[in-house]
């Protein structure tokens, strides 16, 4: 049986796209710091913004290891494992039992 080429492109166009939801995912699982995730808002485990990433520590291969974030007037520190990372919505989970009081992590 011979499908006619036009009437393929037409049921094809016809389709709706799905929208794919993307769960957060860890940031020590990604191969580099997303670029847009410096203007992220950090947020704990209940939802709530806590403050706003500064910078993103990188290992000697490029990968996330920690990030730092202002909450207040204090600059907090995370390690990437403990962080999840929504790029879809630009947002930051962390888990806040984890973080310490440090210095400006180096970026690279």
């Amino acid at each position: 049986m011979k499908i006619d080429a036009s009437m393929f492109f037409a049921v094809a166009l016809a389709t709706p796209a799905v929208a794919q939801e993307f769960a957060p995912v860890a940031l020590n699982s990604l191969s580099a710091a997303p670029a847009q995730i410096a203007t992220a808002p950090v947020m704990d485990q209940n939802g709530r913004v806590i403050g706003k990433v500064r910078a993103v520590a990188t290992d000697q291969d490029g990968r996330p290891s920690a990030i730092s974030y202002v909450n207040g007037k204090q600059l907090l520190v995370i390690a990437a494992p403990a962080v999840s990372y929504d790029a879809q919505k630009n947002i930051v989970v962390a888990d806040t039992s984890k973080a310490t009081l440090g210095e400006q992590v180096a970026s690279n």
